[in-house]
């Protein structure tokens, strides 16, 4: 029998070689063996374990963003689904920095906490909770639906279309269950869909690949798969790498504003700015300036030449005071026309946040942007005696902690949609904002309320380090509480929008007071 012509061409017999090779550990690469069902009685015994290496480190570093002491179900990805549907890779020549560490883009952190937003619910939900024939509705941290209903016989649950790997690990109250496959929102899952129908038609080629005789249709279908995988990779944003996917959750809007209220606390003032200027995505500064006369020149002076210090790869961080002539807390929420990030990171002078925390918040936040998402969490209460009908009480940091729940948070260290300062400036009542003059107090309610009227839905809390380097604040006046609580009845009696809530997300501890 006659070999084939190009066949006797060494070097393209070994190029030939080589590429059937590669493609064919391409191929069992993307091939998904069928995983063998688990027994439901085995699904509720392990109820009882503790989280082991199972998760891998992708599905560890989204449980340890959550507290051990409220309940949560989250529905993490396994390490294979991590690799396969997001391109996260575990590299350990080096390291998963923390924003504050990260000086060269990686984006890890970023992507963990978005798919974490999407996979977990502030509610319990083991098997035994969902009946043989229902399809129970959950609302993720971020506010997506998750839709779930059991394997028939037995052996699982389904979340949104992708099967559970094992279920019921514990740690602390919070329930996790391994996926095989990542929740996401409704554009992520069209897009896992059309990859997922690519590759059928690939694994079509490839059986054809098998009983093919023709070295011709070999190599034909050989380049066919090979094409299908590229056009593939490339309509998923998220496989190429973290960093593509942290283009695509910011989008337009890359980094933040920093708007800081300060009056007369200079030392303060130079303290915050110069920590916060180590921020990686912070944009801007805006300082909101109340005071009778103008910031001197020799702050100026000193405020410009922290943020020269601090300027990476020749971007210098602008700064700006808005000078206000009326000393009005309404001046916090003034409309500023030419802000060029439409997150805005509201905080006070005397308060301090890690960067790395600030980054994790800003990423919540780019997950709901149409929410408010801060550090401190407020609640209000109905008031229970009969001659006190609608009334409601303010209550702090002690309230929240006792009960796990919250209605709002404060803008003393929130991030918002630009847009809201538009909307305070021009749409809020002006007895509100008169109210709000007179008393030098409530600014902060009525952004929460108008936010919450604007959405109908809860802010999202982000638990973190706090350090207050101030002592002189309102809330250290007499009276304070009872100041608020007159703020809720009397200055909103007509409408209250706020939602007590349990949506919480978290890293590292909470010291707020």
């Amino acid at each position: 029998m006659k070999k084939p012509h190009f066949l006797k061409n060494p070097v393209f017999f070994l190029l030939l070689l080589i590429t059937v090779s590669s493609l064919t550990i391409l191929i069992f690469s993307f091939l998904k063996l069928p995983e063998t069902p688990l027994a439901a009685g085995n699904h509720l015994r392990k109820l009882r374990y503790e989280l082991t290496d199972e998760l891998g480190l992708f599905g560890k570093m989204m449980i340890e963003m959550l507290p051990e002491d409220l309940v949560f179900t989250a529905f993490v990805p396994s390490e294979k689904s991590f690799s396969r549907d997001l391109g996260l890779k575990l590299n350990t020549s080096r390291p998963i920095k923390s924003h504050e560490e990260d000086d060269d883009g990686d984006n890890t952190y970023a992507v963990v906490s978005r798919i974490m937003s999407f996979a977990v619910v502030p509610y319990k939900v083991e098997e035994v909770d969902i009946g043989n024939d229902e399809t129970a509705s959950y609302e993720s941290l971020s506010g997506f639906t998750l839709q779930i209903w059991r394997k028939r016989n037995g052996g699982g649950l389904v979340v949104n279309g992708v099967e559970t790997e094992k279920m019921g690990l514990k740690r602390g109250k919070i329930i996790v269950h391994i996926m095989n496959g990542v929740m996401g929102g409704g554009e992520v899952s069209k897009e896992m869909g059309a990859c997922s129908l690519a590759y059928r038609r690939g694994d079509q080629k490839l059986r054809k690949f098998v009983t093919a005789r023709s070295t011709k249709f070999l190599l034909f279908c050989c380049i066919a798969f090979v094409l299908v995988t590229i056009v593939c990779r490339s309509s998923r944003p998220w496989v190429n790498s973290s960093i593509a996917v942290a283009d695509r959750i910011s989008g337009s809007r890359k980094g933040y504003t920093l708007l800081m209220n300060t009056w007369k606390r200079y030392d303060l003032l130079k303290k915050s700015v110069s920590h916060y200027a180590s921020c990686s995505r912070l944009d801007s500064i805006h300082i909101v300036w109340s005071e009778p006369n103008p910031p001197s020149e020799s702050l100026k002076e000193y405020l410009h030449n922290v943020l020269k210090k601090k300027a990476r790869d020749g971007h210098e961080v602008e700064l700006r005071f808005d000078i206000n002539k009326e000393d009005s807390l309404n001046n916090r929420f003034k409309e500023i026309k030419d802000l060029k990030t439409d997150a805005v990171f509201s905080i006070d002078d005397d308060i301090i946040f890690p960067c790395h925390t600030v980054d994790f918040a800003f990423n919540v936040w780019e997950s709901a942007p149409d929410t408010m998402v801060g550090f401190v969490p407020r609640v209000h209460w109905p008031e229970k005696s009969n001659d006190k009908a609608n009334y409601y009480t303010y209550s702090g940091w002690w309230s929240v902690w006792w009960s796990g729940t919250y209605s709002m948070v404060l803008s003393k260290a929130a991030f918002f949609h630009k847009k809201y300062l538009s909307l305070y400036t021009n749409s809020m009542p002006a007895s509100i904002r008169e109210f709000t003059t007179k008393n030098r107090n409530c600014e902060d309610i009525a952004m929460s309320f108008l936010i919450a009227n604007a959405t109908n839905a809860p802010a999202m809390w982000v638990k973190g380090k706090i350090y207050e380097i101030g002592s002189t604040g309102i809330s250290s006046i007499g009276g304070h509480t009872e100041k608020r609580t007159h703020c809720v009845n009397r200055t909103f009696p007509l409408s209250l929008p706020l939602v007590t809530t349990l949506h919480v997300l978290a890293m590292d501890g909470f010291d707020a007071k």
